[in-house]
């Protein structure tokens, strides 16, 4: 009867979305897009069950069980737990076996669901896929709307690359990442650039913006429960871009919008470390190498990202490039083994590093012809983008120790990355380099 019900809410939900997606720059992916990852979200379950035997999703799952029967006997219980002692000493023990504040959020998040679909493991995955695939899918289009060159680019590097289809779908944290992630950016990009509605009435318009504040608030909220160190990047970043896009469409100098952008993206950097207290400036290359040693310490030397740094500022400067070549190009295939999994995204990593030295290439010729490198009135949000990108991978690619873990980080940058990376096509058809 669950499963029944389960299936004809979904099927709804399905149409409800490809009819307002109809019309959007995208639009012809979105069939395709689903399938992909409704299959993706059930090959992340096979995965963890038979072949890594054990896992998050399916701790994450077994938490989420005793949070929904937690909430069918004591919706306040639930509401409070653990932070009340009478319930913390009724269901820890023995139970909960971690009360991480992002395990604690996403078991609760995940308990709602799980009442939804009577326990069902795969019409969770389910729900979380779709919810995954609308985060990216506002996202790609907001960006479509403004680079119509790179919709091929974005919709492969959104929905079809093989790493983010699979990462970001089924019951993991990161499905929720980029429900929250994509939603927000999009709705930035959206305010940002849209032309004035003069025709809705002004009550309307009020309750619009007010209806788009609350989901934005909700969204950075989800954010920084699950995984604050993203939002610590995406904060600087839409904000920089915010002010910078302000003064682009005042400024006639062209470096004008990007000595704005370095500036405020310092400034908001700045504030952004005051969001958690591991990332206080004073604390945060403590954060990183405690992070990176605890990792290490359970990763066999196969699947460990080496680096030799110490709790200091200094020492994390000098490791970024390190830290950067290996959030976005390890593992490479020589570097597999007979890991069949690890020679997978090998090649796909040799895919992005031979692009990516294509663009350069590209990029070099495009500035030595005086051509402009992104399309007019977009290099601030290119400028965003890149900002988000390097400050992410590098924090990422720090505090994690194993490839794994790293892969599956990573992709709460990787659309981006790899929408840069693809060539992107002209009015007549034909590719060209650079971004």
């Amino acid at each position: 009867m669950y499963v029944a019900l389960n299936l004809i809410f979904l099927a709804i939900l399905i149409l409800l979305f490809r009819h307002w997606a109809n019309g959007q720059p995208l639009a012809k992916y979105l069939l395709p897009a689903l399938a992909v990852k409704l299959v993706a979200g059930v090959a992340i379950g096979i995965l963890y069950q038979y072949y890594y035997q054990g896992g998050d999703t399916l701790f994450l799952f077994e938490q989420s069980g005793h949070l929904a029967g937690l909430l069918r006997n004591s919706p306040r219980a639930f509401w409070f737990f653990p932070h009340e002692t009478q319930f913390k000493d009724l269901y820890y023990f023995g139970v909960f076996k971690d009360l991480n504040p992002r395990v604690l959020f996403f078991g609760k998040f995940t308990a709602i669901f799980h009442l939804l679909t009577g326990g069902n493991y795969w019409l969770i995955g389910a729900y979380y896929s779709l919810f995954s695939l609308v985060g990216l899918w506002l996202c790609a289009n907001q960006l479509a709307h403004r680079f119509k060159s790179a919709a091929p680019a974005l919709a492969w590097s959104f929905f079809f690359f093989p790493s983010t289809a699979l990462w970001s779908s089924g019951l993991l944290k990161e499905s929720l990442l980029w429900g929250f992630l994509g939603t927000a950016t999009a709705l930035v990009l959206h305010h940002l650039y849209r032309a004035p509605d003069k025709a809705r009435a002004a009550p309307l318009r009020i309750l619009h913006a007010a209806g788009h504040l609350t989901l934005f608030a909700g969204c950075l909220y989800g954010l920084f429960q699950l995984k604050y160190y993203y939002l610590a990047a995406l904060i600087p970043s839409l904000a920089a871009l915010v002010i910078a896009r302000a003064v682009q469409l005042r400024a006639k100098a062209r470096w004008g919008p990007t000595l704005v952008f370095v500036v405020m993206f310092t400034g908001f950097l700045g504030i952004a470390t005051q969001l958690h207290p591991s990332l206080h400036p004073e604390k945060l290359a403590v954060s990183l190498v405690r992070n990176y040693e605890v990792m290490a310490d359970a990763t066999d030397i196969d699947n460990l990202v080496y680096y030799s740094f110490a709790p200091n500022r200094l020492s994390v400067v000098q490791n970024m490039p390190r830290a950067w070549w290996a959030a976005l190009f390890v593992p490479l295939p020589w570097e597999a083994g007979s890991n069949p999994l690890k020679m997978l995204v090998g090649l796909e990593n040799l895919g992005l590093l031979c692009l990516a030295i294509y663009q350069l290439f590209g990029l070099a010729q495009t500035i030595k012809a005086k051509q402009p490198v992104f399309p007019p009135g977009t290099w601030p949000l290119a400028m965003a983008g890149l900002a988000y990108i390097a400050l992410l991978a590098v924090m990422l690619a720090l505090a994690t120790a194993n490839i794994g873990t790293l892969l599956r980080y990573k992709n709460g940058f990787m659309p981006f990355f790899v929408a840069l990376l693809l060539p992107k096509r002209t009015s007549r058809g034909s590719t060209r380099s650079p971004t």
